[in-house]
């Protein structure tokens, strides 16, 4: 079987921006606690003003404003990278299983001609009888490939390549939508040689090239 290549994920660009979204939360809360504390230790004294003032009140609801806005964003934010996190194990398995495919007959598919499906197609497009696409074969990689448009959206998401020699399939590649872009690269691409990398656009892959 054909050694796959191990691609190394980035650190996660957003820790920092999380680290200070905690601090300001630790920072709210403390604000909140200080104006109870104060108006309790204050109300104790009989010469005092008993309650929160107006001004008291409206700070606390602006902090608590804010604060369900850090959720809501952060919570956002989780959904996208888990979908995210989604295409690409889907898009990692569909590789691993057309190697396993690949390991009995040594070849792709027994379909003499290359072809390519229409960039922004469907999971249905990428359907060439007799290949590692054929959803009716073992170790067919389109379940994978459904699985990944999918957690990507939806429709319109999806391009895939067939390379033929002549006589067999030598090559494919796969480029799928992500649910949310990472910096320039809206797709997510697996070929045949072993990559697994984000790419801008569907063009990098044609009936001739299958290399992501």
């Amino acid at each position: 079987m054909r050694q796959l290549v191990q691609v190394t994920q980035p650190a996660n660009p957003q820790i920092i921006n999380c680290t200070k979204a905690t601090l300001l939360v630790v920072f709210c809360f403390w604000y909140i606690l200080n104006c109870i504390s104060s108006r309790y230790f204050r109300s104790m004294n009989i010469n005092k003003q008993k309650g929160f003032t107006l001004i008291e009140l409206l700070v606390v609801i602006a902090i608590i404003g804010l604060l369900a806005a850090i959720v809501l964003a952060s919570l956002n934010t989780a959904r996208s990278k888990g979908a995210n996190a989604a295409v690409k194990a889907n898009m990692a398995n569909a590789r691993t299983q057309a190697e396993v495919y690949y390991d009995t007959p040594n070849n792709y598919g027994t379909v003499t001609t290359s072809a390519a499906s229409n960039g922004g197609g469907t999971a249905g497009t990428c359907i060439l009888a007799n290949t590692v696409f054929d959803p009716s074969v073992a170790n067919s990689i389109n379940p994978n490939i459904v699985a990944a448009e999918t957690a990507g959206g939806g429709s319109t998401t999806t391009k895939c390549v067939y390379i033929s020699n002549g006589t067999v399939g030598t090559a494919w590649a796969v480029v799928t939508a992500l649910k949310t872009p990472e910096g320039s690269n809206n797709n997510w691409c697996v070929d045949s040689s072993g990559a697994s990398k984000g790419t801008p656009g569907f063009a990098t892959i044609s009936s001739t090239d299958a290399t992501c």
